[in-house]
């Protein structure tokens, strides 16, 4: 019978070793998520065999890869910190972050509860797979959103957890809003309104083919980017002249809880405009500058 997505799981655990193979007991990070699309799919190719019957002879899987992202509103949870981990190749050290050159393997797992009969589980399992991408939505009205991409290996099929497999509690740190996050950009951006603000990082990893293989046969790190979208109620020519000008200024981003305590701290030490078109949109609508913000290295 049908099931509901409520009673599904997406775990994930760090693959250890070189080559990377899955730990023997493993303790799992269960994801907050509000839904996701991690699949795999098959490239499909027609046989292109001559036959007199003037139809197609044979279908062959030549390929393929998984891909999906999961998405979550944002709160201190394990897997929102494994997963900025792993976008930016860095280890947590004292609460602090920097991107850096590695490229953690993953098993990524899915449980569907009642496959296929109540009282048993179906267990969908992406080995070698490796965080992409993850973006943050700000935008009032909403709690804060994200979103975390992920590419991998061949889908296997399981009936049961794995051997001494442990599953932690995820958690119930309230998730964040609006309200929470307070936005420091140049001097200008002291006096701005912004309406919405979305933070896009992302690691250029890619899959390598083999002969010898179907699908991905390992993952490349590439290079590291970061990008900011904003969009500010217009009221100065200030930010359009930094991008003239070509300006260079910081950016922070902070999350707080509800007592004020910092709990996600972005910063971004050196960015440029990009873009800043000022935008009429129509009868009834807010003049508006949208801004698109390019993060670059710091030395320092």
């Amino acid at each position: 019978m049908p099931i509901s997505a409520d009673g599904t799981r997406l775990a994930i655990v760090k693959m250890t070793g070189n080559p990377p193979v899955v730990p023997a007991t493993p303790t799992f990070i269960t994801a907050r998520m509000t839904g996701e699309s991690v699949a795999y799919a098959p490239t499909s190719t027609t046989s292109g065999e001559l036959d007199p019957s003037g139809q197609v002879r044979d279908s062959i899987i030549t390929g393929g890869a998984t891909t999906g992202d999961v998405n979550f509103e944002v709160s201190d949870n394990d897997f929102l910190d494994e997963a900025l981990g792993a976008v930016f190749g860095g280890l947590w050290v004292a609460d602090e972050l920097l991107p850096d050159l590695l490229l953690p393997m993953y098993l990524v797992e899915k449980t569907f509860p009642s496959i296929p009969a109540v009282g048993s589980s179906s267990y969908h399992r992406f080995e070698d797979s490796v965080f992409t991408n993850l973006t943050l939505n700000i935008t009032p009205g909403s709690p804060v959103t994200g979103s975390a991409g992920i590419s991998g290996g061949v889908l296997s099929l399981g009936t049961a957890i794995i051997a001494g497999a442990t599953y932690p509690d995820s958690g119930d740190a309230p998730v964040l809003s609006p309200a929470d996050v307070t936005i420091a950009m140049d001097a200008w951006g002291a006096t701005s309104c912004f309406g919405t603000l979305t933070m896009n990082f992302d690691n250029g990893a890619r899959g390598i083919e083999c002969i010898g293989t179907l699908g991905t046969a390992s993952q490349v790190r590439g290079r590291f980017n970061c990008t900011i979208e904003a969009e500010a109620y217009y009221s100065n020519d200030a930010p359009l002249q930094s991008l003239l000008d070509q300006d260079s200024f910081p950016v922070m981003v902070e999350m707080s809880d509800s007592l004020g305590a910092p709990i996600y701290t972005f910063e971004f030490p050196k960015c440029k405009l990009t873009a800043a078109p000022v935008v009429a949109g129509g009868t009834d609508t807010d003049v508006v500058v949208a801004l698109s913000i390019q993060a670059l290295y710091d030395a320092t």
